[in-house]
């Protein structure tokens, strides 16, 4: 995918130029990289989409894969770069004490940008890719009333919605630094959509494996994200909500961010994250079912 505009990999500050990428250098608590892209077509009040990488690193690259997309839209997109020093145990918030607490760091970018850019205030769209797609739900369950809607792609596992599993495998966080805890109930009330590569079925070193997770969430990160999204509908019906989780497959992919993208990954979220809220566009072939969940062919 080409990219539209200019950018650069220098550090800026601190306001972000219209029409192209920068690194940015969070002020406070800790000083954060993040790349952000404002294109032309911003607006005062407009969204905030977060995109979040993996264990790779590659923040760059999902910029630039999503900054076409942000410039139809007029969003202002942000990519935080939790770096390997300081951010080690990013999938799991930095709650596990591996670094810093890159919940709060991102709320501190989201805080910082919307103030220079003059962005909408409050919830933001969260899209996470493998081990950024652990990030993401598990933000998402931590700071609800932060996230508009949640897409993911590719987790090698999830945050189970029950509390009777320690975090991170499920809600259970007694015990956890800060005292936090899951809000399970307002997690269930965010639209989500749970994406993974149909040929993302190898058991890779990246992929985290243990007897009683194989037998709860699948062998595969395509079981997984299928029994993931199974679970929280079967958790909203249970408390009586209107279920608003939904599944798709991207074809011929495995667990490779790049392919993914050439197969058409970002056309497929992009519309459900800008979405005008409450309205979430839903790829024709996923189902809110429990039983059911076709694959969506790019």
């Amino acid at each position: 995918m080409k990219f539209p505009v200019g950018g650069t990999d220098d550090e800026q500050g601190p306001k972000p130029l219209r029409g192209a990428i920068q690194l940015q250098r969070l002020k406070a608590p800790e000083p954060l990289r993040y790349y952000t892209y404002v294109p032309d077509t911003f607006r005062a009040g407009n969204q905030i989409v977060v995109v979040v990488h993996g264990i790779s690193r590659n923040a760059r690259e999902h910029i630039v894969t999503f900054a076409p997309f942000a410039q139809r839209s007029g969003v202002a997109l942000v990519a935080p770069l939790f770096d390997r020093e300081h951010c080690r145990g990013f999938q799991q918030l930095g709650w596990n004490g591996a670094g810093w607490r890159v919940d709060h760091l991102l709320q501190a970018v989201i805080h910082e940008v919307a103030n220079e850019t003059k962005a909408a205030q409050g919830r933001f769209a969260l899209f996470g890719y493998s081990g950024g797609a652990q990030f993401a739900h598990r933000y998402a369950l931590a700071h609800p009333r932060h996230v508009s809607c949640l897409a993911t792609c590719a987790s090698g596992y999830y945050t189970w919605p029950t509390t009777e599993q320690p975090f991170p495998y499920g809600a259970d966080c007694r015990g956890l630094p800060g005292n936090l805890a899951l809000q399970l109930d307002a997690f269930l009330n965010i639209a989500t959509l749970t994406t993974v590569g149909l040929r993302d079925t190898s058991r890779d070193r990246a992929l985290r494996k243990s007897p009683e997770l194989d037998v709860l969430q699948g062998r595969t990160r395509v079981e997984r994200a299928r029994r993931w999204v199974e679970a929280l509908v079967t958790a909203s019906l249970e408390r009586g909500l209107e279920p608003q989780h939904h599944f798709a497959t991207v074809d011929d992919v495995g667990h490779d961010f790049r392919s993914a993208v050439l197969h058409g990954l970002p056309a497929l979220v992009w519309p459900f994250l800008t979405a005008p809220a409450g309205s979430p566009v839903i790829p024709a072939s996923t189902r809110t079912s429990s039983h059911a969940a076709d694959h969506v062919s790019e």
